[in-house]
């Protein structure tokens, strides 16, 4: 029986629709404003180069370190690609239909994610779980590339569903770089997605 207040598993899915997976998007990044040399020490100074000779110019192709993937700004974002393939199991614990789907998963299959669903800032979106069997999905996610709250999960007690499917609701409060970490008994899941805002219906102008 599904728990009050959640929708069935089947009606969360679109039927025939695949969405393109996820990509790695990178632009390069400006000086950071506000940003400026250190002075040296009030008792120190700079030494005078020997008369006649010049400062040396830099190693050609020398530049400033670009930022890394684990720390993103604003205009960079390293996703997760997800997988495609059937889901683990079906609703009731049994063998899976042959539809293929997008998942974010672990290396040992114990957790995964849907990856089709689309996620809209400030909406809660209902978005399906496999787990160990009846095991607490614990999920919590945090912005990489500005400042921000948390993301607002929602999951039924582990209880309600026996099998290893268990709907949940997520509600991300703005777009940006995410960074989501799934944990059920000793598995873990760790991915970086994307959330972007919806854009505006195309007026013809």
């Amino acid at each position: 029986m599904t728990p009050r207040g959640f929708m069935p598993w089947r009606s969360w899915m679109p039927i025939g629709v695949m969405l393109a997976s996820p990509v790695s998007c990178a632009q390069s990044e400006g000086p950071r404003t506000g940003s400026s040399v250190a002075s040296p020490p009030a008792s120190s100074s700079a030494a005078s180069p020997p008369a006649g000779s010049s400062a040396a110019p830099p190693p050609a192709g020398s530049s400033a370190a670009s930022p890394t993937a684990s720390s993103p700004t604003a205009n960079t974002c390293v996703v997760t690609e997800p997988i495609e393939t059937t889901a683990p199991e079906n609703t009731g614990g049994r063998p899976p239909s042959s539809e293929l789907h997008h998942w974010y998963t672990n290396e040992d299959r114990t957790i995964w994610m849907y990856a089709d669903a689309p996620l809209v800032p400030g909406k809660p979106s209902k978005v399906a779980w496999f787990r160990p069997p009846g095991a607490q999905l614990e999920v919590s996610g945090r912005r990489l590339d500005a400042p921000g709250p948390p993301l607002l999960f929602e999951i039924p007690p582990g209880s309600a569903y026996v099998h290893r499917f268990t709907p949940s609701g997520m509600t991300f409060p703005t777009d940006g770089c995410w960074e989501i970490v799934a944990k059920a008994d000793k598995s873990e899941l760790r991915f970086v997605i994307r959330v972007t805002s919806p854009k505006p219906p195309d007026t013809g102008d």
